[in-house]
């Protein structure tokens, strides 16, 4: 057996790489590869396990790029490699367009990308005739483009489409419109649809379905009548198998549904889009609902992004279609040139409906995107009632705060009223950039439940104690829990000495499962930027690293900022010196792919 070679043992030892990334270079030294392809094949995993898809060969980053002898250029390292490979190769890694793979994630994307070529240039067969008369009934005139018509009207043709948009831009709102309008033309040839919804985590998906029950209350009768979905997670519409990664669900079992919709698409990852759509009948509809500025999933990929990448932030129909659509729609749009295969099939929403266009939230949330930091400061001194900014945070402060809020969440507990208590719990919530530093989750947490216990509201900060409000971290498919699940901790009420973790389910109906059973759970009290999305709350704080935490500084980005202040329904509190905050507005969350490129309008293939 080879001895570690030495870079090798130095980059972990320094903990530049993790022992996964030293095995696989490892094994490639030992199979007669040479260094250099070693330490490419390290620097591939390395960066997979920072959420990258692949890597460029010619932007190879520090603190690689000083390792590599180069007696060879990277490419011809590959070439001369028995464990790199093109993709008609099977080898471990794929060299593919001066992208470099794990086999697994090139297979990922490659599945994805031409699964929804396919998509993308079908139609559904419904004709401008049919949709714009009940386009009419949906919408009232409007003398400015209706963006949410323009979607509707867009996604009845075509049999893939994205919408996307920020916070209050109406996307469940227009999609339950199409789903509506749908329905409506199904029943006209007396086929009714078998409809999906689908979010990647329990709280998404229950939000997903409060919200179209609230948008169905609006339309008219007629069109409410016929239209019936369940919401539930991507996990357990594919059938989750315990113990294993694959699903029930998949191109030899495919899903049996006439139309997917699927919200808060950012947080979903390569691996999961990928089994998602290769589980789908080959005639089945798709709608993606998503906000593309937001964080990127927390696995590996980036995939709304990738695929709204074209579109840099407006809708770019081509000629042809955006003629079809204005004739629909009864507008003028602009037309573009060819840019890229999926162009005909996005629509970005621009309106905010929730935020006040001139109010403090959304103004906040332009600047944190345009990356001004003197114009988003100038927000919290324009707009005091609903922004606040503290420049010199204590956790005492963020300790106080919090427990005064979770006052009424323990006196709906005290009632037995486990329902309001999961309502109280979803309007103020405090959250984390990081899991650790002194203001990260793992130590707010801590103080929060031992400044509760000194109040007398639980009885120890261990285990699951009553009143506990925890997320679960791990999917248990035979249980039935999924990673952001949120519950509560509470006496059965049939049988006080029984404790249950309470989940509230998509229609909003409990189900207690026994703490034994769930796998891995975190305190909920604080929770990080990350874990909320999918979730609103009337009011966010957020807290950045302290001033003097700076290794904690590279995990901020202007995705991360912007998603924190739009989870606030109405007021955002950030607890942040300048510096941390400055940061998170110069760095950008950038992961690479091939996505984008492989639905480039000049891409001849998949490949």
């Amino acid at each position: 057996m080879l001895v570690q070679h030495p870079i090798i043992a130095t980059l972990l030892e320094q903990g530049v790489i993790s022992s996964l990334d030293s095995a696989l270079a490892r094994n490639f030294l030992e199979a007669g590869e040479s260094l250099d392809a070693g330490l490419l094949a390290a620097w591939v995993s390395h960066q997979v396990s920072r959420q990258q898809t692949c890597v460029i060969l010619q932007e190879i980053g520090q603190p690689f790029a000083p390792l590599f002898s180069f007696s060879q250029m990277p490419d011809r390292i590959c070439e001369q490699s028995h464990w790199i490979g093109l993709p008609a190769q099977t080898r471990p890694l794929v060299l593919d367009n001066g992208r470099l793979y794990l086999r697994r994630y090139w297979q990922y994307e490659q599945s994805l990308s031409n699964a929804i070529r396919i998509r993308a240039g079908q139609v559904t067969g419904w004709s401008a005739e049919q949709i714009k008369p009940l386009l009419d009934e949906l919408f009232a005139p409007s003398v400015e483009l209706d963006w949410q018509k323009i979607a509707v009207a867009s996604a009845a043709l075509n049999k893939f489409s994205i919408i996307t948009g920020g916070p209050g831009t109406g996307k469940t709102t227009t999609v339950t419109r199409l789903l509506a309008l749908l329905s409506r033309l199904a029943g006209t040839v007396n086929r009714p649809l078998n409809i999906a919804l689908a979010a990647p985590t329990g709280k998404a998906a229950a939000r997903l379905s409060e919200s179209i029950a609230g948008a169905l209350e609006k339309l008219p009768a007629d069109f409410r009548a016929g239209l019936h979905a369940k919401t539930t997670t991507i996990h357990r519409l594919l059938g989750s198998i315990p113990g294993r990664t694959g699903f029930n669900h998949h191109s030899d079992n495919p899903l049996n549904i006439d139309l997917l919709v699927v919200d808060e698409a950012s947080m979903v990852d390569l691996p999961l889009m990928s089994k998602l759509f290769e589980a789908l009948p080959a005639e089945a509809q798709v709608i993606l609902l998503g906000d593309q500025q937001q964080l990127a999933s927390v696995e590996v990929g980036s995939v709304l992004a990738d695929l709204c990448a074209f579109s840099e932030g407006e809708t770019r129909f081509n000629a042809d279609f955006a003629a079809q659509i204005s004739a629909i729609c009864a507008v003028e749009l602009p037309a573009f040139g060819t840019l890229s295969r999926i162009q005909n099939n996005l629509v970005v929403l621009q309106k905010s409906h929730r935020f006040d266009a001139a109010g403090g939230v959304g103004r906040l949330a332009r600047q944190v995107l345009a990356q001004d930091l003197p114009a988003s400061l100038a927000c919290f001194e324009d707009f005091p009632q609903q922004l606040s900014w503290d420049s010199n945070p204590t956790t005492e402060q963020l300790v106080s705060q919090c427990c005064t809020s979770l006052q009424g969440y323990f006196d709906a507990l005290a009632q037995d009223d486990i329902c309001r208590a999961f309502r109280v719990l979803s309007a103020n919530q405090l959250l984390c950039a990081t899991r650790r530093g002194r203001f990260g989750t793992e130590a707010l947490n801590q103080a929060i439940e031992q400044r509760l216990m000194q109040q007398g509201l639980i009885g120890r900060t261990d285990g699951f104690y009553p009143g506990r409000a925890l997320m679960v971290t791990q999917n248990d498919h035979s249980v039935g829990v999924y990673n952001g699940d949120i519950g509560i901790v509470w006496p059965d009420a049939t049988d006080q000495g029984l404790l249950k973790v309470w989940f509230m389910d998509a229609g909003n109906q409990l189900r207690g499962i026994l703490p034994g059973r769930i796998p891995a759970v975190e305190s909920l009290y604080a929770m990080t930027v990350h874990k909320s999305q999918g979730s609103e709350f009337d009011h966010v704080l957020m807290v950045l690293p302290g001033a003097d935490e700076q290794t904690l500084f590279k995990g901020l980005n202007r995705e991360m900022l912007y998603t924190g202040v739009t989870r606030a329904k109405q007021r955002f509190s950030l607890f942040a010196a300048k510096a941390p905050l400055g940061m998170c507005l110069e760095q950008q969350c950038a992961r690479t792919s091939g996505l984008s490129d492989r639905l480039a309008a000049d891409s001849e293939t998949g490949n």
